[in-house]
Formats: structure tokens, sequence, C-alpha cells
């Protein structure tokens, strides 16, 4: 059995989509090679939840953040798993139970930024360590993460996360997003605008896009999201002297976000 064990699968959130993907690449792994699979999600509602992405259509089973009744699971899926994908690295240490369970399965943890930046709990650490492979999303939370948790760098893959298809496929040419923009190349992020995600970065560039300018005159910074910390970042702007050159967009979802990208 190949089993996939996540934090969670449904609502918004970039970690959110990148699990999606990859419980449905998993689901398609399995079947195409006529194994069974098993896909946990810790957070997400109690019971058995349907799912698709781009076609790929795939079952999921919700804990309701209930630790124990997740661990039971993951530990009576272990009798027959082979490999196992575990989400998020505070989830590392159930591929410790896994292998207490079954010491020949493998397991993979997949990362994501401030998350490995600092030393984990010890329990965190050894789960990393004792995983035949950890993803990262750039190279720089790879190098991070290899100080920090003391982890052997042959392990470490690069895997960076990709556009819902689906997405893509809706940004269509002329859209309405790109006209009611300023002229100009476009520097894009979107994300939640919360002061508890400041690591994310959007105030580095604000601060680092006077220089970028010089070098870069057209430049258009332009911030899809919101959340508290957006008046702060706007007052960021105007002390910087860029606030012309910076469009805080607001929340846009489905083809509207698509635009944007």
């Amino acid at each position: 059995m190949i089993v996939g064990a996540f934090t969670g699968l449904l609502g918004p959130g970039g970690i959110q989509m990148i699990s999606r993907h990859t419980a449905a690449v998993l689901t398609a792994f399995t079947a195409a090679r006529g194994r069974p699979g098993r896909v946990l999600s810790l957070n997400d509602p109690p019971g058995i939840h349907e799912l698709a992405v781009d076609g790929y259509a795939f079952r999921f089973e919700g804990f309701g953040r209930h630790k124990g009744r997740f661990t039971l699971a993951v530990a009576s899926a272990a009798r027959r798993t082979s490999l196992a994908y575990i989400g998020h690295p505070n989830l590392a240490p159930f591929g410790l139970l896994l292998r207490l369970v079954r010491p020949a399965a493998r397991y993979a943890v997949a990362t994501y930024g401030i998350d490995v930046w600092e030393r984990l709990p010890f329990p965190g650490r050894l789960g990393l360590r004792g995983a035949s492979i950890v993803t990262v999303l750039s190279a720089f939370t790879g190098e991070r993460m290899i100080a920090a948790q003391r982890l052997d760098r042959r392990k470490v893959r690069l895997v960076p996360p990709a556009l819902d298809p689906t997405l893509l496929r809706s940004a269509t040419a002329g859209d309405d997003a790109r006209t009611a923009l300023p002229a100009g190349r476009v520097l894009l992020t979107v994300a939640r605008l919360a002061a508890s995600e400041r690591p994310k970065g959007v105030d580095t560039v604000v601060h680092a896009l006077p220089r970028v300018l010089e070098a870069v005159p057209d430049t258009l910074y332009v911030v899809v999201g919101d959340g508290d910390d957006r008046p702060e970042l706007e007052r960021l702007a105007e002390e910087s002297g860029v606030a012309q050159r910076v469009v805080f967009a607001g929340t846009k979802v489905g083809e509207e976000l698509a635009t944007y990208y």
C-alpha cells in the first residue's frame, strides 16, 4: 500500500493546493500500478471526501483534528505500507511510527519554508532524518533546513510547486487584470497578508523596490491577497517612495485570480 498523510486538503492556501496536487498524483500512481492506496488528512472534517484535480479524482479520509484517531489510522495502514508521503514536517514523527510497525517501509516528507528554518523539536528532527527523501520548494529553504535540522543533504530534493492546470487554462488573452494595471513589467506575489506571515517577504520586496526601479524603471509590483498586515505594507510603500509602483489588488479567486497570473 502507498499512503499519503496530510495536514489538510480542503480550503484555500498554498500548502493545501500542493497537497491536493500530490494526493491526486499518488492516487493515479497507485491505480496505474494496480496497488492499493490510502489518503489521510488530519485537519479536514471527519469522514470520506472526494476531490478532483484536472480530472484526477481521489478520495480521502478526514479526522477533524483528532490526533488520536489519525495516529491509529496511520498505525493501522502501516502494516501494509511500503511507501508513505508525509505532507508536512509537523507530521514527520508519523514516519517513525510507520517504520516502527514496518521497518522495511520508506517515507518522504514535504517541507515548505519557515516551518524548517529553525530547529524542530527532537521528534520532528528525528522524523526528517529517518526519511528517504525530504522535499523543499527552494534551494534557500533546503540550505536553511540542512543546517537547522542537521540533515543529510543527499536526502534533499528540490520540487518547486506548480500552478493548478485549471487555473492556467482560465487565464485568457486580453484579460481584465492586465488592462487594469499601469504599464510595466509585473512582479507578482499572491499570499495572505498576515503579520504572522511576514517571512513571506512582501515587505522585503517593497524595501528593495527603489533599487529595482533604478535598474528596471517600469517594474510594477502587484500584491494579490489581504490580511491584517496590509495597512502596514501600504504605509511602507509610501515611506519607501514606491507607492505608485505597488498595487495592492486585494483578494482574488477563480478566473479573476488566474488573470493576474
